[in-house]
């Protein structure tokens, strides 16, 4: 028995097999972990070289590549440097040695996102990723051009339920478990700072609020919209932003509570002590979110 579980070959035809094309936009969330051990490739930085150039460079001229290399350093506190500060790797994406080489690679551009900031390569990144309105999912945000431009998410050893263009979505559909929160804080371009405030979907810190895991990905794999092709340990799952964006609206149209767990009874807000935004308790809906616990 070998002692890898795919080869890059077995990479590159999923990838094919799954739809994805010569000068296609990707936004991909990668673990890559669950795929198992890659022949030749031993080392986080041999892997991140698999994908970044011999997938991404030399098999598909011109293919267009965004990834998220997130910080929430506003939520944190903290000042973002667009050049340096790195990425916190997570459930979007937890192979963060990936992430990291991808993001200092030459030509790579990034947002100046302080939460949710996207890396990008390809002849489509600078208009895909600068010159942001200053709100981390809605009108003309990463997400809204990524879709307006016809792109396709791609989940790499993870469920569709993990790309956060979801979050998109929902500030689109305004759902009753998310709510729009100012947070202010600098971004350091080039080390040149500058006082900037972000405007990010924050969930309402409660249990119900966390996402289902499958519900999605059921609905769009019986619609025949998410293409997911074995791939050592796991799969490659496609599916087209827009098909994602009209799905879920639908579905978040018949119900609310769609994607969320669902509230266990209905909020009261007229009761003492509960928030009027929420109906949750006074002391968790104050509870400060950082967003990196989010999903």
């Amino acid at each position: 028995m070998p002692e890898w579980h795919y080869t890059p070959s077995d990479l590159i035809e999923g990838f094919q097999t799954a739809g994805i094309q010569r000068g296609d936009l990707i936004m991909a969330h990668v673990c890559i972990e669950t795929l198992g051990q890659a022949k030749d490739c031993s080392t986080p930085e041999q892997v991140s070289q698999m994908f970044t150039w011999r997938v991404a460079r030399s098999r598909w001229p011109g293919w267009n590549h965004p990834d998220p290399t997130y910080t929430f350093s506003f939520p944190k506190r903290e000042v973002f440097d667009v050049q340096h500060t790195p990425t916190m790797g997570g459930p979007w994406s937890t192979f963060a040695p990936f992430l990291e080489y991808f993001r200092t690679t030459p030509g790579v551009i990034r947002s100046a996102d302080p939460i949710h900031s996207i890396a990008g390569m390809g002849p489509k990144a600078e208009a895909l990723l600068t010159n942001l309105p200053h709100t981390c999912f809605g009108e003309d945000s990463v997400f809204d051009r990524f879709k307006q431009a016809g792109g396709k998410i791609c989940t790499i050893g993870v469920g569709l339920h993990e790309a956060q263009f979801l979050h998109h979505v929902e500030e689109m559909a305004t759902v009753p478990f998310r709510f729009k929160k100012l947070f202010p804080g600098y971004v350091q371009d080039h080390g040149v700072p500058r006082k900037e405030g972000w405007i990010y979907y924050v969930r309402i810190l409660a249990d119900n609020s966390l996402p289902d895991q499958g519900r999605l990905e059921q609905k769009a794999r019986a619609a025949g919209l998410c293409k997911a092709v074995r791939v050592g340990c796991d799969e490659i799952r496609v599916i087209d932003s827009r098909d994602h964006f009209d799905l879920t609206m639908q579905e978040l149209t018949r119900d609310p509570w769609f994607h969320g767990q669902r509230p266990c009874r209905r909020p009261d807000p007229t009761r003492r002590g509960q928030s009027r935004r929420t109906g949750l308790p006074d002391h968790t809906a104050r509870k400060r979110d950082d967003g990196s616990d989010d999903r």
